[in-house]
């Protein structure tokens, strides 16, 4: 009794109580403008908190938040044009609401501008919503209409979101959003395309060519629509004179048989086109060389191409090259690549694919041809032109139908190109240029046929149509050079479409607008407006006339005869003759033509 006695505590409980609130008179405001900036959602507002003690311990802590509503109890969160579509469509998303007296979302738009002040429940009670949604976790919808009518395409709309009450009555309404625009958007081409021959044992005949390609996307996909070609497809494929359409519905492969198509390389170009015809062939996807079913894989290369030879080209303006070599003879030798690449050291490249391509050249040999020797001309490397007194090694090999291609065992040659004239020398101007209204349309295109160009440094061609006389493109074409589809102008880089015969294409936009060629803008073509049209020819220097085009232009006005059913006026009697110095089979026929604006055919 009465010693000293030692107590060592092991647990200490205690519990207090401390308002935050009193000890950091900030901590209110500091809470509340956290909320007001947290992560907004389509679930609400989500705000994370982390409470961290200043030395080692552990706290529990309870957070009562008493707090008064000052928003929608939906907020709009996006409006935005609905991608891939025909146009008219626009997607809102919002908040999901957590009133319990929720009886339907209500969304109210406003085209052309936004509400000068944000419109009250007052306001929106007197006017039809444009969407109701009863469904309460529903979060966003396709808007298709705006006081009862189409949404118009290219007219920014914005938009509010408020929750309509079983009693009739509406909340206070969202904070606006906008603005949004509605577009009938483009259709991208497909982005990979491939193509081949259709093997014997899968069922395949001579000339059949498979190919397949991404599938279009666009909601309101109506065509894949695609070109085959013998020759290269450089550029825009409108310039070829048939192509093939196939229904989105059909499927993203397909076999055809191309007239005389058995052994001979093929270009395919393919684009997605809309149901309001849109298509984007600026861009096409192409592919190519590919060879139809005919023959048998031996799996075995053609023979290294003997005799290679390059010089420059005589007698031009520059960025030319002469190539020959001699003709390869095996029976399944396709097509011939001309490699090319700068000289950068005394030691040619190791193989051929560390040069570039410069030109693709078909056939391997001509029929009924009695000489031996090809001889073409470059002007190109890899989309890139020819740089004058640069040297280039040169190398040529030859494919097979299957694709076999020896790219080591070739011969190599250097040549460089100069300029041996001076002054420039443009392709003469267009000859033979007519147009007329396309028919069975809307009156939204014109047909235009022309004397293909004859020159050996041909670039490309230049369609022009406008309101406007066309005369004098110079000026217009300063500001159009860089970007032509821009200006309504359609490039086309395929030289010819046949052996004998004249270009035609179909054009479906103009320039309108303005005083003159120069003030006008590209729009589509307008039905019963008569437009100018001419086409200018350019070479691989960039020369062209484009001045004193009077006499190498024409008025055409296109009609909307889509619902026409009178026929061309008749023709008078026609002259009819025996056709003289013949075995008595033949007749020559001469009549007038015809003015009608829709031609077709005689």
């Amino acid at each position: 009794a009465g010693a000293a006695t030692w107590v060592s505590s092991t647990r200490l409980n205690y519990s207090g109580t401390w308002d935050l609130a009193e000890l950091d008179v900030t901590l209110q405001n500091i809470v509340q403008t956290s909320i007001e900036n947290s992560v907004l959602t389509v679930n609400g507002r989500s705000l994370h908190i982390q409470l961290q003690s200043p030395s080692n311990g552990s706290l529990q802590i309870r957070l009562t938040y008493d707090w008064v509503r000052i928003e929608s109890p939906s907020e709009m969160i996006d409006l935005f044009d609905r991608p891939n579509d025909g146009g008219g469509i626009l997607t809102a998303q919002w908040t999901v609401t957590q009133d319990h007296t929720f009886a339907a979302y209500r969304i109210y738009l406003r085209a052309g501008s936004n509400w000068t002040t944000a419109p009250t429940s007052a306001d929106l009670l007197s006017t039809t919503w444009d969407a109701r949604l009863p469904d309460w976790t529903r979060v966003t919808a396709e808007l298709n209409s705006y006081n009862g009518q189409p949404l118009v395409d290219g007219t920014p709309y914005w938009a509010v979101i408020v929750i309509e009450y079983p009693d009739g009555s509406i909340g206070e309404p969202s904070t606006p959003i906008g603005p949004a625009t509605p577009t009938d958007e483009v259709p991208a081409p497909p982005v990979w395309a491939d193509g081949g021959p259709v093997p014997y044992d899968e069922g395949g005949q001579d000339g059949d060519l498979f190919l397949e390609w991404a599938p279009c996307t666009e909601l309101d996909a109506a065509v894949t629509r695609f070109w085959p070609s013998h020759q290269p497809i450089n550029g825009n494929p409108l310039g070829l004179p048939r192509s093939i359409d196939l229904a989105h519905e059909a499927g993203n492969n397909t076999t055809i048989n191309p007239p005389g198509g058995a052994g001979h390389p093929f270009w395919i170009a393919f684009t997605c086109v809309d149901e309001s015809g849109q298509h984007d062939p600026e861009n096409a996807t192409v592919i190519g060389p590919i060879v139809p079913t005919g023959g048998i894989d031996d799996g075995t290369a053609p023979l290294p191409i003997e005799d290679i030879d390059a010089w420059d080209t005589p007698n031009d303006e520059g960025g030319r090259i002469n190539v020959s070599w001699t003709v390869n003879l095996e029976e399944d030798c396709s097509w011939y690549t001309i490699f090319a690449t700068p000289v950068v050291s005394d030691t040619p490249p190791d193989w051929a694919d560390d040069a570039d391509i410069a030109r693709i050249v078909v056939p391997c040999s001509f029929r009924n041809s009695d000489t031996n020797t090809i001889e073409v001309l470059i002007d190109e490397i890899g989309g890139a032109y020819l740089i004058d007194l640069m040297p280039y090694w040169i190398t040529v090999v030859a494919s097979d139908n299957w694709g076999s291609v020896d790219h080591w065992n070739v011969t190599w040659v250097q040549a460089f190109s100069i300029q041996n004239t001076v002054g420039v020398d443009p392709p003469p101007r267009v000859e033979n240029l007519q147009a007329w209204d396309h028919p069975d349309d809307d009156g939204t295109a014109i047909d235009v046929q022309w004397s293909p160009s004859t020159v050996d440094d041909f670039a490309f061609y230049v369609v022009w149509a406008s309101e406007h006389p066309v005369e004098n493109v110079a000026i217009k074409w300063m500001e159009c050079e860089e970007n032509p589809s821009d200006c309504g102008l359609l490039v086309i880089h395929q030289q010819r479409q046949s052996w004998n015969g004249p270009m035609n294409i179909i054009l479906e936009k103009a320039s309108y607008g303005g005083n003159s060629l120069n003030e006008a803008t590209a729009s589509d073509i307008v039905p019963n407006k008569p437009i100018w049209v001419t086409v200018t020819i350019h070479d691989i220097k960039g020369n062209a006339f484009l001045t004193n085009l009077g006499e190498h232009m024409t008025l055409v006005t296109p009609i909307d005869n889509s619902g026409d059913i009178i026929a061309p006026d008749r023709l008078p009697e026609p002259n009819v003759e025996d056709r003289p110095s013949d075995t008595g089979d033949g007749l020559l026929v001469t009549f007038s033509t015809s003015d009608a604006s829709d031609l077709d055919h005689y």
